[in-house]
């Protein structure tokens, strides 16, 4: 959650990347619960790591690809 605050009040990376990150902490929240009070349901914690993948994913591309970009001088 703090990562995803972060990210959101930056204005280096987009603020869908922070809101993404604070909705990733959310679903892992719920996988960690689920996990303790239904452990034989799986329904739950599928939807979670899809959401988990895409944020990490997404703010790992964003890191390489416009992380890079610096004024070259010459």
């Amino acid at each position: 959650m703090p990562l995803g605050y972060l990210v959101f009040r930056s204005g280096f990376l987009p603020k869908v990347l922070g809101v993404m990150l604070m909705l990733d902490c959310v679903a892992v929240l719920v996988w960690f619960l689920q996990f303790f009070i239904l452990p034989g349901s799986l329904a739950i914690s599928y939807p979670c790591s899809i959401v988990g993948f895409l944020v990490e994913v997404s703010l790992t591309l964003w890191l390489l690809i416009k992380g890079i970009e610096e004024e070259r001088r010459t």
